[in-house]
C-alpha cells in the first residue's frame, strides 16, 4: 500500500473496503486484483543504440498509481502482525 502518497493510499483503502487497514504493518493484495495494464511484467533494458530489450521480471511490479479492484474473485489479503502472517478472504 502506498504510504508516501496520501490520496493514493485512501484510494486503496476505499478499493479494499477496509477502513482498519491503515493500522496494519504489511498488506499484500493478489495480482489478480489489478488491471493488466497496471502491472509491469518486463524490465526494459537499454541496448545503447536507442532500442530496448524486454526481459521478464522475477518479481512483478505495480506501475505508479495502480489501485486494486474487487470483482467476482474473492479478495485475498495477507496481513503480517508481529511476525505472524494471517490471510483473509473477503
Amino acid at each position: 500500500m502506498p504510504e508516501n502518497l496520501p490520496e493514493l493510499k485512501q484510494a486503496w483503502i476505499r478499493a479494499l473496503h477496509r477502513e482498519d487497514i491503515d493500522r496494519l504493518k504489511v498488506v499484500n493484495v493478489c495480482i489478480k486484483h489489478f488491471r493488466e495494464e497496471d502491472v509491469e511484467y518486463f524490465h526494459k533494458l537499454p541496448n545503447g543504440d536507442g532500442t530496448f530489450t524486454s526481459v521478464p521480471r522475477d518479481k512483478l511490479k505495480l506501475k505508479e498509481g495502480a489501485i486494486p479492484f474487487t470483482s467476482w474473485l474473492p479478495l485475498l489479503l495477507f496481513i503480517n502482525i508481529d511476525k505472524q502472517t494471517y490471510s483473509f478472504v473477503l
